[in-house]
Formats: structure tokens, sequence, C-alpha cells
């Protein structure tokens, strides 16, 4: 019997109602820091460079390599309650500080209070995030998951895409720090939200049962073929995709020259796209099943990938292009998160559900770390040229990223064989 078979029906959709509420509340400054487009803006607004910026969007994933699995240890020892109430208390004060930098420091040193804020912020979500997946265990059975993240997914990201593209209208053609102040305190704010909400939801025994030898839980893992497999394939594919859409928010803004609010309103289809695959995503996985779910997913980053390569300044109507690239990624970034959560609870055995999500949290994390700072070095180093030619054809620096990552996530379609949805057959702990 699963931990969610003990509550009847009735009792997992009323605390499934509480898991998805805290979602809205939280991910408004999740989704304000990982869509980049605001940060981005206010950071240069502060005098912020191109590569400065881009550090910005690494932070989260530079924290979580480190911080995952001892954060899994804490939270075996405090409890799962108190692990994600210190995190939203400390994200909502980040936040603030944040919004405050301007006024609390001379204008040369705002961006790095910014900057350290953010680092904070990402510290935080990795004591919340070890016990969100085995709060989530206590409420969902197998057959539940892919369903319940669409849903869940589907209605935060609804909500936060208007929230963004009020922004882009709010912000206009020349955008005011004082109107960027108050959009980071209210995100901020909804931090504290989440814990209300996740206070209504089940607590897991079997984290204050089995106390956590991370040594032992970890050798665990490392021999669960299956979470290892589909642990690193995750790895390899943030390595190549992870700054995709980043990247292409700081060339819009550097070289495309858009205004401010037509990188608004294009993160905000970004998000719209999110929304489309979060509502497709539970038909999506019983229709074509984990395995080709999951190539559907890959062939959209390595479409996306090779389309925004071929856009340049003097392309016609590439704001167009770039609305509609960023709508499909938007598709492929919430179908890779949704395949992430539910393969992450497959591949988990019993008893190891909290080192199993943090084990694959990491690599995750280490993925998404590796790509973004070396976009960040690459483009401080200015080892490219800002201008060159491919076969007569005049194309940027930043054509080149595109292009290196498209041939990147074209070869990691050889990883697919490590993952656990193509291996027809397990030796190993597996139930999708």
């Amino acid at each position: 019997m699963g931990n969610a078979d003990q509550f009847a029906c009735a009792e997992r959709r009323k605390y499934q109602r509480s898991a998805i509420f805290s979602a809205w509340f939280g991910c408004v400054a999740e989704q304000l820091l990982d869509s980049n487009s605001l940060i981005i803006i206010y950071l240069i607004a502060l005098g912020g460079n191109e590569s400065f910026s881009m550090f910005s969007t690494s932070l989260s994933a530079l924290c979580g390599i480190f911080l995952v699995i001892p954060c899994a240890g804490l939270a075996n020892k405090i409890g799962l309650r108190l692990s994600y109430s210190i995190s939203c208390y400390v994200s909502c004060g980040a936040f603030l500080l944040m919004a405050a930098a301007p006024t609390l420091v001379p204008a040369g040193y705002a961006k790095y209070l910014v900057i350290a804020s953010c680092m904070v912020y990402c510290l935080m979500r990795f004591p919340y995030s070890v016990a969100w997946y085995p709060m989530l265990d206590m409420i969902l059975t197998p057959e539940e998951r892919g369903g319940f993240f669409g849903r869940m997914r589907f209605s935060y990201i609804l909500i936060n895409a208007g929230f963004i593209y009020a922004i882009g209208k709010l912000l206009g053609n020349n955008p005011s720090i004082i109107v960027m102040q108050f959009i980071i305190a209210f995100a901020g704010l909804m931090a504290l939200g989440r814990k209300i909400c996740m206070d209504r939801m089940p607590d897991n025994p079997e984290v204050k049962q089995n106390k956590l030898d991370i040594k032992k839980a970890l050798n665990i893992s490392i021999r669960n073929t299956p979470l290892v497999g589909f642990s690193f394939y995750i790895c390899f594919f943030g390595i190549a995709t992870a700054s995709i859409m980043p990247l292409a928010v700081i060339y819009m803004k550097t070289r495309l020259n858009f205004t401010a609010e037509t990188i608004m309103t294009i993160t905000s289809l970004y998000m719209v796209g999110q929304i489309t695959g979060y509502a497709l995503t539970g038909v999506a996985m019983r229709k074509l099943g984990i395995r080709y779910f999951q190539i559907t997913m890959h062939t959209i980053f390595v479409i996306g990938a090779g389309c925004i390569m071929m856009i340049r300044p003097e392309t016609a109507h590439s704001n167009v292009y770039m609305a509609i690239l960023a709508w499909m990624l938007g598709i492929g970034g919430s179908f890779s998160l949704c395949l992430n959560s539910t393969e992450m609870l497959a591949c988990a055995k019993p008893g190891n559900k909290i080192m199993a999500s943090a084990f694959c949290q990491t690599l995750t994390n280490l993925g998404t770390a590796i790509g973004r700072t070396g976009t960040t070095l690459i483009l401080a180093a200015g080892v490219l040229m800002p201008d060159w030619k491919f076969f007569g054809i005049p194309m940027t620096c930043y054509n080149f990223l595109f292009m290196f990552y498209f041939f990147m996530t074209l070869f990691f379609y050889t990883l697919l064989i490590i993952s656990p949805s193509v291996i027809s057959k397990h030796d190993d702990y597996y139930e999708p």
C-alpha cells in the first residue's frame, strides 16, 4: 500500500487543492526569478551588464548542487513543516531586500545587493523542495501524479502569465525602478501564502520514523539504476537547454533592441506555452506513454534552439518569430518539469523518498548550473566575436551560442537509452 492510499479520495482531493493553492502563492516569486525578464531588466537598470544579468539566472542551480542533499538531512532532523516554514519566511525577506536595494545602498552597489538577495532566495528554495515531494507522496497515488502535476502547474502558470503580462504593461517602454521595486516586494509577500496552504497538508510520518543516514540513503540512491539513469539524462539535457530562454531575453534586450514591454509580452507568451503544455500533460502522458512523451519534449527543444539560432538583428518580424518560439519552448519547459516530477517519484524507493528526490534534484541543478554558468563565463570573457559571418551570412555571438545549444541537444538524443522510460525491463524499483 502506498502512502496516499490511507486517505479517502475526498481527503486526497482536499489536500491536493491545498497543494495547488500553495503553488499559486509561492510560484509568483519563483516565476519572477525563473522567467528572468524582470530581474534582468532590473539589474540592467541598476548598472549590471549582460554577463552579470546572465549570472543571476544560474544562482538557483548553483546553490542546488551543494545544498539539496544537506537540506534533505536537515529536513529529516527538524521535520518537514519547520523546513518549509523557514524557507518561506526567509524567501519573503530576501525579495523585500531585493526590492529595497536601490534605497538601502549607493547606486553603484545596488546591483550587488540584488544579486546577494537572489542568492539568499535561491538558498531557501531547497529546504522547501526537499519537503515538498515527500508531502506530495502522502496525497498522490501513482495514477494521479501526471494529472495532478499538469493541473497544478497549468493553474499557477495561468495566474503567473497574467501577472507577467500585466508587469509588461506597467513597465511600458521606459520602465520605472519604483514600479519594479513594488512588483518584487509583492512577489516576496506572496511566499507567506505558500506556508499557510502547506500547513493544511498532512505531514509525512516516514520522515520522523526513519532517521536519515545520509551516506546510507545516498548509497541506496546511487545503486538505484532507473533513478541514476534518469538523473544523468536530465542533467545533460539541462546543460544543453537551460540557457536558451534566459539568453534569448538578453539577446532581445541588447542586440534585437526590443522594448521592455515587448520583452515582457514575449515572456508572458512563454508562460502561455507553459499553460498549454500543462493542460496537455495528463492527456499526452496517457496517450503517448512516458517514453514517447519524453522524446516529444526533447524534440521541442531541438527545434526551438535551431530556430532561434537563425534569427538575426536584421530579420524582419523577429519579434513575431521570437514570440512563437517562446510559446513553443514554454510547452517544452512544462513537459520537462512534469516529466522530472513524475519520474522522480516513480524511481524513488519506498523509505528513501527524501534522498531520491534530493539526488535527482542535485543532478538537475548541476546541469542547469553548468549550462548557465558556462554561458555567463563565455559572455564575460568576451572570447566570441560580437559579429561574424557563417557562409557569408552575418551572425552575432548569440547566434553562435544558440547554434551550440542546438547541436548539443541534438547529440543528447543518445542519452535517452539510459532513461527508465526507454529501457523496457527494470531489475530495480520503478513504479510509473
